[in-house]
């Protein structure tokens, strides 16, 4: 074989042993990377699980974590077709003189909603869970504890039905949702909204707020009510996270005592970014329909 063929052969092996050190070197640092991401989403989620409890799940497509101390206050039982069909049984009866209150046929009774919120004299519209609990005052431990609530709101259940166009109010029920509960609760609470009570001038904010990687992050429009009043057990803010993902429109909103912990703050915020929507319309029946949101996958 001649020189020349030689060094060209060589040339050949060596450039090709250079390119498989070079893969195996790219092989490595993207394997490295896959482990580094790993490892910082698995701290995370150990971070969410020791603040936070399991996935809260709404038949309408929500789901949430809230924080690990508050507990969810029970739904009212659903209402009873027969119940609906006694009562119409009861009416007639009524008509003719006759029927007796309670039991069959004698009308239903509808059962109080307790997640309703007692302190306020509205109720809260398109509400799809509440929770509460007890927590101390912040730097103050012989403090009497103070009650502390988060209600989810939506407008999932106020969808128009075309075959009962007229039965729910239009108010709540449109675009304007979020516009008209915030109103709803400024007129309410008779305090005025923060930063500005102009909805043009309302910012967004993404939990969580830093530049944690690998991280689904959520966008809320945030505002704050804080009413001069006290509530049974001293003053509180009314901090609400107005979320939208096509037609539907999402409020969380946590009602805490004026002076709390940076723990609950924490958990505050780490409970805002575990949010998921499934979907991006209304139909009449108050589920969403369509694909998986940008909010991020199902917890």
């Amino acid at each position: 074989m001649r020189s020349h063929d030689v060094a060209r052969w060589t040339a050949r092996f060596l450039l090709a042993g250079g390119c498989c050190a070079l893969l195996a070197g790219c092989g490595a640092k993207l394997y490295e990377q896959r482990l580094g991401k790993t490892a910082i989403m698995f701290r995370h989620l150990d971070l969410l699980n020791d603040n936070l409890a399991s996935a809260w799940g709404d038949p309408g497509g929500i789901e949430l974590r809230v924080p690990l101390a508050f507990s969810m206050i029970p739904a009212p039982p659903p209402e009873d077709p027969e119940a609906e069909g006694g009562e119409k049984e009861a009416g007639a009866d009524k008509e003719k003189g006759g029927g007796k209150p309670g039991g069959k046929g004698g009308g239903k009774s509808e059962a109080m909603d307790e997640r309703q919120p007692s302190f306020m004299n509205v109720e809260l519209p398109g509400l799809r869970a509440a929770f509460r609990t007890e927590v101390a005052g912040s730097g103050d431990e012989k403090a009497e504890p103070q009650k502390a609530f988060l209600y989810v709101l939506s407008n999932l259940s106020l969808a128009p039905d075309p075959k009962k166009d007229g039965e729910t109010p239009r108010r709540f029920r449109g675009e304007k949702f979020h516009e008209d509960v915030v109103k709803l609760l400024s007129e309410a609470l008779n305090a005025k909204i923060q930063p500005d009570p102009d909805p043009e001038k309302w910012i967004s904010q993404e939990f969580p707020a830093g530049n944690e990687p690998y991280v689904d992050r959520v966008k809320y429009t945030p505002l704050i009510i804080e009413p001069e009043q006290t509530f049974g057990d001293g003053k509180k803010v009314f901090s609400l996270y107005l979320f939208q993902q096509g037609e539907i429109q999402v409020l969380l909103m946590f009602v805490l005592p004026d002076s709390v912990d940076m723990n609950l703050k924490r958990q505050v915020d780490l409970c805002l970014e575990t949010l998921r929507v499934r979907g991006d319309k209304l139909n009449p029946v108050g589920a969403p329909t369509g694909p998986q949101g940008a909010s991020g996958p199902s917890l």
